[in-house]
């Protein structure tokens, strides 16, 4: 058959398809993650190919006699076989398979093109160019090692084998086969040369797949094997036809060239993936994010780090655009800005940024620094960009951190640095708290205060910047454990409260919209005040700013003691002088300088004879030379030394002393004085043991005192238990004693009470004990006993008692007839305890007094239930004001001269939830005894305040005579420390004056204590408010003391009002209160007016003021306020 084309036109078809695959295999394996299989494929189908468009081009079409299914069948048989080979070569599951795999497919697809069932032709001349066309094909197995050379190189390289296998492909020779297709291999040295020449294709290959081969190395072994197989064939088979021989060598030489490349390809492979590897380790082992672009700004690549920052994985990130990962804010504003990475890929200029912030994935910002480079190609075209970018966040805080610390030891140094002398503590105080508030990074406002500690625990406002007036007015002193300044001082903790606390005790406008800071000032454990500081509503507690505040707080505190001390040094002189401990002073030499009065007392030496002189002059003879030495080494290592010593004084008598000895040192160091300061420790060790004795007894009787009584009780409880004997308690209480104290002072009361006790101590057995627990309160106790003769043996000792305080008693110059009652309380038969004892024998020595004052009771066990009902309800009343269990009812008071409402008296009433109603004279009394009474009068005086400005300003209490509404008040009130200012803080919180609230108290209160009463009374007065006496004439005064009080309104009690009508002894004392009254210009007011003889007799004696059922019961505040109403309407 008739050639189709040109032989030349289809040897360089051949060549375009060799050298077209071959640079698929290069542009496959120069890819990031190459795939083997496409390579494979690739070179198989282009050898392949080649092989048939060479023979086509030299031998002819080929015949067939079985049409073109064969060659289509061995066209697939031999792409499978291709194919099959590259996908074992990339599972990496051995070269030897691959190999052969490619070789058979290459043999079918010869065969197939040559001949349909065998040899039909001989091989032509231009066999030698068919086989110098191969030789070029096999140049291929190259093509990997070139792959390492620079690109310049694998140009030059390419152009050498096209124009190499052109030139090839023209010549012409002999062909290394005789035409018959056999060779007699006769020659053993030909045959030896054949094996060697394959020798050394099997070593290079071994070679190669130790570690790689140079490229004409590689070259000269596939020259060697080839002309190796095609003298050695047709000397193993000399029978076998040229056109069997010629395909069969040809499928040994592909598979033979064919393993050295799938070694090298498989070995670049590993090396690729290796690196890949070692990249991927690199990458992922950097503390930075990395991220890789392609040139459209496609995410390629991150590591660990990025997908940490980012909140991305790799694969969710890869392919997308690197803005929608990458997304970046302003520092200051949180605004959007422009990606970096395209900005980079738009100029093709590498950049960076700081203090900027990142988007992460949970919608979070973190301070990032990054840097951007492109990767340009060899035109200069960016090819992508390399994104390296790391987390600042903690720096920046750090740095932070540390401009605030260099900021705030700057104020701390700038406070320290004061010169305390000339600077008045006040001051100090202002500059510190203005250092503070200059401290921008701290969370405040512009307003705080310093409050210091007094003696006796409250705080007082000191320094104060931007404070209102109320709130200095309100806060000027804090009792202790009150408010958050008080309990910051208490605890010594730092209070922090974003709002106002609920606890607060002081309210002003103003006062939810900010928070505090209490930061306690202390020095050395002791506090010394508070530094408050107000913030804004809602702040969070910073630890860092409590840290801050902590340093702030310990210097001031160490100033204010700075301050302190060196105030209290311009008194040093004095001390020493006048004090009771002896001073000397030495130079180094241990010369006598200087000497105190009390150095004298002390030792008996006068300054003269002494100065001068060294202190051996006063050695005992008790101490060895090792004891000086030892004392005096200790003083020159720590400069100073104490301990118990014995001296000698002048007139030879040996003392013990504590001395403490101290070195002064110049500004060189240099010792400059020794001072000594010394107590005689016979004179303490005498105070000690007067201590002692007065710890346990009671200073003006001579009794024991509450201490000894109950170490006493406990022994005697203790034995009573162990013998099973009983004892007895005796509580006694003198009847009416503080109308003495009140009346003749407390000099006479003291000589009382001193001769009650001589009384009771001779009434008593030796082994008896009296106490006195305070007061005109004694105890006895009788210890263990029978328990048979213990009631018997308690009921003899309450009557000697008895009997011996009723004896005629002389004091100053008066002659008292006394009367006492006693409460008695049995172990075990009433009580096993102390307290019990105590507080039973307490409660019947109460209930005897209110049933025959001057006897004795013993415990029952009705008294019992009626002392555990008063506890019950003492602990169910302190919950009643938060349970909002308490009510202000109003008692109407009118004008008697015509009826018309002019004021009302605040009664408080009790809606137990336990006891249900409670009458006042049940839990009134339990209130005054339990000091509930403060807070339960607070909150009535608030509750009254808040009505009363309400009606105000609905205009109820225009041209109302008086218009006052009074409030009751005890005379336990009355007597706690700032009751007056509290009372005028309450007032002005409401926006009402002090003269439109009336306070009342009783007759018998205002007769405790009269001169601390006067004082109250007179501070009340000065601050506004009315005062009224209530339940006038129940309290055995008379008007004449009560002209002393500054009394606005006489009450006078419902007992004598009652019966004025029908008793003439009740009429005469109303008369006679209203005559003196009148006299005095204080007005009157009755109590309990029922009907109209009392109102008759009332309007002509002059009382102008009356309340009672007649006018109205109490009525609760919106009764009152329709009474209000309706006196406006007539």
């Amino acid at each position: 058959m008739e050639s189709i084309t040109h032989p030349l036109t289809l040897a360089c078809a051949a060549l375009l398809l060799a050298v077209a695959s071959w640079w698929v295999v290069i542009d496959s394996l120069r890819q990031p993650h190459p795939r083997p299989l496409l390579p494979g494929a690739a070179f198989t189908a282009g050898v392949l190919g080649s092989l048939a468009l060479s023979h086509a081009a030299l031998l002819g079409p080929p015949r067939f006699s079985t049409g073109g299914g064969h060659l289509l069948l061995a066209t697939l048989l031999s792409l499978a076989g291709g194919t099959a080979g590259a996908f074992l070569l990339s599972r990496a599951r051995g070269l030897l398979p691959a190999a052969l795999l490619l070789a058979v497919g290459a043999v079918t697809a010869h065969l197939a093109l040559n001949t349909a069932h065998g040899p039909s032709y001989s091989i032509p001349a231009l066999a030698l160019l068919t086989l110098t066309f191969w030789l070029a094909l096999r140049l291929l197995p190259c093509a990997p090692p070139a792959l390492r050379l620079p690109d310049r190189t694998r140009r030059w390289l390419a152009s050498l084998i096209a124009g190499g296998t052109l030139t090839l492909t023209s010549l012409q020779a002999e062909p290394p086969l005789p035409p018959g297709g056999r060779q007699d291999f006769t020659s053993l040295l030909a045959l030896v040369a054949a094996c060697a020449l394959l020798l050394l294709y099997l070593q290079l290959l071994v070679t190669l797949r130790r570690g790689g081969i140079a490229f004409w190395r590689l070259l000269a072994a596939i020259v060697a094997a080839e002309v190796g197989i095609m003298f050695l064939l047709p000397a193993l088979i000399p029978q076998a036809s040229p056109g069997w021989l010629e395909p069969l060598a040809d499928g040994l030489l592909l598979a033979l060239f064919l393993v050295p490349v799938l070694l090298q390809e498989r070995r670049i492979g590993a090396e690729l993936e290796d690196a890949r590897r070692e990249a991927e380790a690199t990458l992922g082992s950097i503390g930075e994010g990395v991220l890789v672009t392609d040139a459209r700004g496609r995410v390629r690549t991150l590591n660990r780090t990025a997908e940490g920052l980012l909140g991305i994985s790799a694969e969710a990130a890869l392919g997308r655009p690197v803005a929608g990962v990458f997304r970046l804010r302003s520092a200051p504003d949180h605004s959007p800005l422009p990606c970096p990475v395209e900005v980079c890929l738009q100029e093709r200029t590498a950049g960076s940024g700081a203090d900027v912030l990142l988007e992460d994935g949970a919608g979070g910002l973190l301070a990032v620094e990054y840097s951007v480079a492109p990767v340009l190609d060899r035109s200069g075209e960016a090819r992508g960009v390399t994104l390296v970018f790391r987390d600042v966040t903690q720096r920046q805080a750090v740095q932070l951190r540390l401009r605030q610390e260099k900021e705030l030891q700057e104020v701390v140094n700038r406070l320290l640095s004061q010169r305390l002398d000339g600077l008045d503590l006040e001051r100090l105080l202002e500059t510190a708290l203005e250092s503070t508030l200059s401290l921008s990074w701290l969370s405040l406002e512009s307003r705080g205060g310093i409050f210091l500690r007094e003696e006796d625990g409250s705080l007082r406002l000191r320094a104060q910047r931007g404070l209102s007036a109320q709130v200095r007015a309100n806060c000027a002193r804090i009792e202790p454990g009150y408010c958050l300044c008080g309990r910051a001082a208490e605890t010594g903790r730092l209070v922090h409260k974003p709002r106002l606390d609920e606890e607060h005790r002081f309210r002003h406008p103003g006062m939810d919209d900010h928070g505090h800071y209490c930061v306690p000032l202390v020095s050395e454990d002791r506090i010394v005040g508070v530094l408050v500081l107000y913030l804004p509503a809602g702040h969070q507690e910073d630890a860092w700013e409590k840290e801050a505040l902590g340093t702030l707080a310990r210097t001031l505190a160490a100033l204010i003691e700075r301050k302190r001390v060196g105030d209290a040094q311009r008194l040093a002189a004095d001390v020493i002088r006048y004090g009771r401990q002896g001073v000397m002073v030495t130079d180094p030499e241990t010369r006598i300088l200087e000497v105190n009065p009390a150095f004298t007392v002390v030792t008996g030496y006068q300054p003269a004879e002494v100065l001068g002189r060294t202190p051996r002059i006063f050695k005992s003879g008790r101490h060895d030379k090792a004891f000086y030495r030892q004392m005096w080494q200790t003083l020159e290592r720590e400069g100073v030394w104490q301990g118990e010593i014995w001296n000698r004084r002048k007139d030879g008598t040996v003392y013990p002393e504590w001395l403490a000895i101290s070195a002064i040192h110049d500004a060189g160091g240099r010792v400059q004085n020794y001072v000594g300061v010394f107590t005689d420790l016979s004179a303490l060790e005498q105070a000690e043991r007067r201590i002692e004795d007065l710890a346990y007894v009671d200073t003006l009787t001579g009794l024991a005192n509450r201490t000894r009584l109950q170490d006493h009780l406990q022994h005697a409880l203790a034995r009573a238990r162990r013998e099973a004997e009983g004892l007895a308690l005796l509580f006694v209480d003198l009847d009416r004693f503080k109308a003495i104290n009140d009346t003749l002072g407390h000099g006479v009361g003291d000589e009382v009470l001193r001769e009650i006790g001589r009384r009771l101590t001779g009434s008593l057995r030796e082994e008896d004990l009296a106490a006195r627990l305070g007061g005109d309160e004694f105890v006895v106790l009788l210890p263990a006993g029978e328990r048979g003769e213990v009631m018997s043996q308690a009921r003899h000792v309450a009557e000697k008692l008895l009997d011996a305080i009723a004896a005629p008693l002389r004091a100053g110059e008066q002659e008292f007839h006394l009367s006492a009652s006693i409460g008695i309380a049995l172990f075990p038969d009433d009580a096993d305890t102390a307290e019990d004892l105590l507080q039973y024998a307490d409660a019947t020595m109460y209930q005897a007094k209110r049933g025959e004052p001057g006897s004795y009771r013993f415990f029952s066990r009705s008294l019992n239930e009626g002392l555990q009902r008063r506890l019950v309800m003492e602990r169910a009343l302190r919950r009643a004001i938060e349970r909002d269990e308490l009510e202000v009812v109003y008692q109407p008071k009118v004008l008697l001269e015509d009826g018309v409402l002019s004021g009302a008296e605040a009664l408080l009433r009790w809606h137990s939830t336990e006891f249900g109603e409670v009458s006042p004279m049940e839990f009134i009394p339990i209130a005054e005894e339990s000091a509930l009474i403060l807070d339960l009068g607070f909150w009535v005086l608030e509750e009254v305040c808040r009505r009363k400005r309400e009606w105000v300003r609905a205009g109820l209490c225009k041209d109302i005579d008086g218009s006052h509404i009074a409030v009751n008040v005890a005379a336990r009130q009355l007597q706690s420390p700032g009751f007056v200012e509290q009372a005028a803080r309450i007032l002005d919180r409401h926006g009402l004056e002090p003269g439109e609230i009336q306070l009342e108290l009783t007759e018998t209160g205002l007769m405790q204590r009269q001169e601390t009463m006067r004082g109250t009374l007179e501070a009340l007065k000065e601050a506004g408010f009315t005062l009224a006496i209530d339940d006038f004439g129940t309290g055995y005064s008379s008007l004449a003391r009560l002209k002393h009080f500054p009394i606005d309104l006489i009450k006078i009690d419902r007992a004598f009002v009652r019966d004025i009508a029908t008793d003439p002894n009740d009429a005469a004392i109303v008369r006679a209160t209203l005559e003196m009254a009148t006299a005095l210009g204080i007005p009157v007011c009755a109590e309990g007016v029922e009907d109209e003889a009392q109102i008759a007799f009332l309007r002509r004696y002059g009382c102008r003021y009356a309340q009672g059922w007649y006018f109205g019961r109490p009525i609760t505040a919106v009764g009152m306020e329709e009474s209000l109403m309706e006196r406006l309407a007539v």
